[in-house]
């Protein structure tokens, strides 16, 4: 295939490639936790490696509650999602 390079996802240094919002019901174990739900999965193929500045945001949304992870596979991004858990 003949192409071009696109880039997508947050611009600047370390912005994952997927961000979105994911909403979740609000359950009683939820009252009193800041639920930030901010989406943010960054896309690797099996031997692709994260640069510094991208584990630096993927930490970053996690520590503000949000989801955010590395998927290598569509079974990774949904298992990102599925397993957030917004109070630890």
């Amino acid at each position: 295939m003949k192409g071009r390079w696109i880039n997508y996802g947050i611009p600047g240094p370390g912005g994952s490639d997927l961000i979105g919002m994911h909403t979740i019901t609000i359950q009683p174990e939820h009252v009193g936790c800041a639920v930030g739900v901010f989406l943010a999965i960054e896309c690797k193929n099996k031997i692709g490696k994260l640069r510094p500045e991208q584990e630096n945001f993927i930490n970053f949304i996690q520590s503000a509650r949000g989801i955010a992870g590395v998927a290598r596979s569509t079974k990774d991004a949904h298992a990102i999602i599925n397993d957030y858990k917004p109070c630890l």
